[in-house]
């Protein structure tokens, strides 16, 4: 079992996607005060490997998925195959009911967060945060972000102050 506290971006950039779902990130769900924290990840996810739930301010709550890969997430003039793929399964977590409401409802998410343990390049993050004009809601995490999120998770719990710890979009979009 992976702790987190003794966890730096060496270690976190060497584990595999399984490990950094299982170990890292739904843990680091529950200890920022994540509800109803679900592993999504299989044949049935429709583009979230991880969901979980918050109340906004106002107690409303809000519904999340996260597509986690441990991969650099980099590109040329034009998006790869693994671009592609992120670009493909935003789309699937979108537009499709959150598999874990069995029943008839038509739960969707509200947000997005793409997350690696790796390095997001400038190109690749172009091509995905260019998709908010359709999904307002999406964030990226790289691995130096995820790090950062991870040593100062009990005051970002304490604070409510998570959305602080990433990167403004904006910075991906700088030329």
């Amino acid at each position: 079992m992976i702790n987190l506290d003794n966890l730096n971006l060496k270690k976190l950039q060497k584990l595999k996607e399984n490990p950094l779902r299982k170990e890292v990130i739904i843990p680091l769900l529950s200890d920022l005060g994540a509800l109803n924290i679900r592993d999504l990840h299989g044949t049935n996810e429709f583009g979230i490997d991880v969901y979980y739930e918050v109340p906004d301010i106002f107690g409303e709550k809000r519904r999340f998925g996260i597509q986690i890969t441990a991969i650099d997430l980099k590109c040329g003039k034009k998006p790869n195959k693994n671009i592609l793929e992120i670009l493909a399964q935003i789309k699937m977590a979108f537009n499709r009911p959150i598999p874990i409401f069995p029943e008839k409802i038509e739960v969707t998410i509200d947000g997005f967060y793409v997350i690696t343990s790796k390095d997001i390049y400038e190109n690749a993050g172009k091509f995905i945060v260019a998709t908010r004009t359709q999904y307002p809601y999406l964030h990226l995490i790289d691995g130096k972000q995820l790090i950062q999120i991870i040593q100062k998770r009990k005051y970002l719990k304490e604070t409510n102050a998570s959305n602080l710890a990433t990167k403004p979009i904006g910075e991906y979009l700088k030329e």
